[in-house]
């Protein structure tokens, strides 16, 4: 089912205040010799370079923005450094002050790719923002203010007067709209993003994601996929056309991180998450089912990585009140890059918004 109401709405201004929350990012839950981080740390980072594993090790923005805000949750201002190091030497280099998502070691020259990706950049900034309000390293602040500046200027859209995150600088137009992908919005960084920036844009981007994520619903499981199409016109939703073959046109590793973005922002926010809790439902602490064609609903392909399981206990815990299965107390070796950041990441919202299922 093509939904096709959300973005009326870009006819009108978008601009609601949220109530911001104190979350722990001046709190320290854990510390830098705890297991979990030693093991995350020995196995992807490497002089300051996070290596996605699981993706033929290159680098990209978004591991460098997860390695660094965990690095903060972890007090590990050594590794912090590192990473940051890394980033502004190596892919932040670009002239618009937007981060080149990819990187690989082998290749001359070694970023592959350009151009952003928003998520890379909001997870570097909140991430300085979050060192910042921990460390006190006044340069950490004007770095994510830089970064911030390039995020409103370049990768920042507008479907009438309606604020929305672009998938990238260039390359995602598609004939009467563009391209974007639900689980850029990464709620509890664009909370944090407005208390420290104070720009109103920042609250109205936030309102957009969450009509997205409530209205970008496909298929007989009603399920958001990983990339969306929006009308530039009238702000109608679309799945990806027929004959784009280079993005997944389904429910899958992108947007599996959606539950875990909204529930760390607002536990209460359950309801906009129900369809993929159905979809999770019964599995008990086996493995997740997270590539689903919405096409013809049919389930690609399951999981036992214990980031995806770690998410969907998330959701169990708000949505059914499940306590956490024995199996996710703590983390394993032989994770891949993704899912032990996710892992990580579900353990440090889970702490913060002081969820003990």
């Amino acid at each position: 089912m093509i939904a096709s109401t959300l973005f009326r709405i870009a006819v009108m201004a978008v601009c609601v205040a949220f109530v911001m929350q104190d979350r722990g990012a001046d709190a320290q839950e854990f510390e830098s010799d705890d297991r979990d981080w030693q093991l995350y740390t020995d196995s992807f980072v490497e002089d300051g370079r996070v290596i996605d594993t699981g993706n033929d090790d290159i680098s990209h923005s978004e591991g460098q923005g997860y390695g660094m805000v965990l690095a903060v949750a972890f007090n590990d201002l050594e590794t912090f450094g590192s990473i940051w190091s890394w980033t502004s030497h190596r892919i932040w280099v670009r002239d618009d002050r937007s981060i080149a998502w990819r990187w690989e070691e082998d290749e001359r020259p070694p970023i592959t790719d350009a151009n952003p990706a928003p998520d890379g950049d909001i997870l570097v900034a909140w991430a300085l923002i979050r060192a910042h309000q921990t460390w006190g390293i006044d340069e950490h602040a004007e770095a994510a203010r830089a970064i911030l500046d390039g995020i409103k200027e370049n990768l920042i859209r507008r479907v009438g007067t309606v604020p929305v995150i672009s998938a990238g600088i260039s390359g995602f137009d598609v004939e009467g709209g563009f391209i974007v992908n639900p689980s850029y919005w990464i709620f509890p960084a664009l909370t944090d993003i407005r208390r420290f920036d104070n720009d109103p844009l920042w609250d109205a981007v936030h309102e957009t994601g969450r009509r997205l994520v409530r209205n970008a619903r496909f298929g007989r499981l009603n399920l958001v996929p990983d990339w969306v199409v929006i009308d530039s016109s009238n702000g109608r939703l679309t799945t990806l056309p027929d004959d784009m073959d280079d993005l997944f046109r389904g429910f899958g590793y992108n947007a599996v991180r959606v539950p875990l973005y909204l529930l760390w922002d607002e536990p209460s926010a359950g309801d906009d998450i129900q369809p993929i809790a159905d979809l999770w439902d019964h599995q008990g602490d086996g493995p997740v089912a997270i590539e689903v064609d919405l096409g013809s609903d049919r389930l690609l392909h399951r999981s036992d990585g214990q980031g995806y399981r770690a998410v969907r206990a998330l959701v169990n815990c708000v949505v059914a009140d499940e306590a956490m299965p024995s199996g996710l107390q703590s983390l394993n070796e032989g994770q891949d890059y993704y899912s032990a950041s996710l892992y990580l990441l579900t353990r440090v919202a889970m702490a913060e918004r002081d969820l003990a299922c």
